[in-house]
């Protein structure tokens, strides 16, 4: 394994520069692009410095929140054998006190695995809206984040900084749909986000499951998802048809005075006939039931009814 996924997902990230730079102001695309950061030119370069790694720090408003275990080891010994090939993203803190990490913390924390005392870091003067900014767009181009994170991050965006979706969506190379369907999550039952963020529900899951109209029937729906590991078309059926239940055909009833006809006709003709005669009736519709005893007794009947046996 390359030391973070970089040979897998270059042509990945040359794809996601297009599209990122529509809303990032000049020079912030740059930051962005692991090959354009692999590939420093001799000005950037001059930029980059080695500091220890117990200067640096997390930045506190980083979307990612989940670090899994097993994938931080592979890439500690990524490096271990290749070095770190992307430098770091920081910015100084006030009073010289240490760096905070904008883009580039799990490289940072498999390097403290790793057991190395400096980071290759480019450190730039970036304002708070810009620090946020980059660390979210460089996990959505990474694909590193779940959607209830970038869910959060988003929410975050729009809530410190008094923007719309709209200036969201230019900011960042998003549709405003897009932002608007993600930030939908967040209305989920919190039990809902534990499972999107372990990958126990997907974000296809999550947003058939915002159709239900309570928060009883999204939770019991979401359990049977993933005890009977529903797809999600699967899941769109079931919410159908939790909106849209069958409706149950009431018996037709008789009325009392119609009943008592119907009782009057079945002894009369049980009289006639001299055996038990049984109606039934449903819907307008019936069927009458004539008992004999013995095939003595049918023969009696069938010349009743003039008809002649074979």
């Amino acid at each position: 394994m390359v030391e973070d996924n970089n040979t897998k997902k270059a042509g990945k990230a040359a794809k996601g520069t297009k599209s990122a730079s529509r809303g990032l102001g000049r020079g912030l695309n740059a930051l962005l692009s692991a090959d354009a950061i692999a590939s420093l030119n001799e000005a950037d370069a001059e930029q980059v410095r080695k500091i220890r790694i117990n200067e640096l720090s997390p930045n506190k408003a980083q979307p990612r929140q989940d670090f899994d275990p097993e994938s931080l080891q592979e890439l500690a010994l990524s490096i271990e054998s290749n070095g770190i090939v992307q430098p770091l993203l920081a910015v100084a803190n006030g009073g010289g006190k240490g760096y905070t990490i904008v883009a580039g913390e799990r490289r940072w924390r498999a390097a403290r695995l790793a057991g190395l005392e400096e980071v290759p870091v480019i450190v730039r003067d970036l304002d708070d809206k810009e620090v946020q900014r980059i660390s979210l767009i460089e996990n959505l181009n990474r694909e590193d984040l779940n959607q209830i994170e970038e869910a959060q991050a988003l929410s975050s965006l729009l809530k410190e900084y008094n923007m719309t979706q709209e200036e969201l969506a230019r900011d960042i190379g998003r549709s405003r749909p897009a932002i608007a369907n993600t930030l939908r999550l967040l209305k989920l039952p919190e039990a809902i986000q534990k499972s999107i963020r372990l990958s126990k529900l997907s974000a296809g899951h999550a947003r058939a499951l915002l159709a239900l109209k309570t928060e009883e029937s999204q939770l019991k729906l979401a359990e049977r998802i993933i005890n009977e590991d529903l797809s999600v078309r699967a899941t769109e059926r079931a919410v159908q048809a939790i909106l849209t239940p069958r409706k149950k055909t009431k018996p037709v009833q008789i009325d009392e005075a119609q009943s008592l006809s119907v009782k009057t006709v079945e002894e009369n003709i049980s009289k006639a006939l001299g055996t038990k005669v049984r109606f039934t009736y449903k819907d307008g519709e019936g069927s009458i039931v004539i008992r004999y005893r013995s095939l003595d007794d049918l023969q009696r009947l069938m010349e009743l009814f003039g008809a002649e046996a074979d």
